[in-house]
């Protein structure tokens, strides 16, 4: 009888080591199953979008901001200048009875960027404003933003306008991000053609130059969404500080976007 209980004993010991053996090692191949843990902010899921002036955040990004924020990614959007240099100024001062000098208007432009972006779902923190001399960018200030943001977001995607874009300080975004590229100091970035660019140039741009894929919203319901950020740039409203600089500026531009809504990714 004693024999026979040990021999038991040993049995159950068996099987307990069995199946502790099997949890166990089902649990190392569930965990090696799993996707790894976000390493925080390392930039990984980090969009970053240059825009030359205010307005390009709407008529040319919207729609992929719009799809970034969809996607859960952390967009962060650069305002490069203050937008001082326009003919809205002129229109504006047309229809004012007391007119605005060039800071105040260039003043109005930040704040109608700033709420668009909001619109458009861009975290107040991740909204960037800075002062470069509208069609005469400092190339060097220019590199040295974009270098600000890699280190802060390692490994971010950066995001700008075809080296081709017919506006020059648009272009110079994409000569930029393409010049860090070429040096190793960038890894990741995308550019796009404006809207001017892509259906108003009437062919000074040859079109294999801005080839390239249509992006379109992926969710119907945003159009809203985007056209509420346009609507910022029709605002009208002098006693408070809102003289619709944008759509003064490039009414057409806005009324193309608002009833086709698409934005064309370039491939340079």
């Amino acid at each position: 009888m004693k024999q026979k209980s040990i021999i038991i004993q040993l049995i159950v010991t068996a099987i307990l080591f069995l199946t502790i053996g099997f949890y166990v090692t089902s649990g190392q191949d569930i965990a090696a199953a799993e996707p790894p843990q976000s390493r925080g902010d390392d930039g990984t899921k980090t969009v970053i979008y240059y825009a030359p002036h205010a307005d390009d955040e709407v008529l040319t990004y919207g729609i992929p901001i719009i799809n970034d924020i969809r996607d859960g990614k952390n967009v962060v959007l650069v305002l490069l200048s203050q937008g001082e240099v326009s003919k809205a100024l002129h229109n504006i001062n047309r229809r004012l009875k007391k007119k605005i000098t060039r800071e105040e208007f260039a003043k109005a432009r930040v704040r109608e960027f700033h709420r668009a972006a909001s619109i458009l779902g861009v975290k107040a923190e991740n909204q960037y404003d800075y002062k470069l001399k509208n069609m005469d960018f400092d190339h060097k200030e220019l590199q040295h933003i974009i270098l600000f943001f890699e280190k802060k977001y390692p490994h971010a995607i950066h995001k700008g306008m075809s080296i081709y874009d017919y506006h020059k300080d648009h272009a110079d975004v994409g000569r930029a991000l393409l010049t860090l590229k070429l040096q190793g100091k960038i890894q990741h970035y995308v550019t796009y053609a404006s809207i001017y660019t892509d259906r108003l140039n009437k062919n000074r741009i040859p079109s294999h130059r801005i080839s390239g894929r249509i992006i379109h919203l992926r969710t119907y319901s945003d159009a809203l969404i985007l056209d509420r950020a346009i609507q910022v740039y029709k605002d009208w409203d002098p006693e408070n500080g809102w003289y619709a600089c944008g759509y003064l500026s490039v009414p057409r531009q806005f009324k193309l976007l608002q009833y086709r809504k698409y934005t064309k990714e370039t491939n340079y």
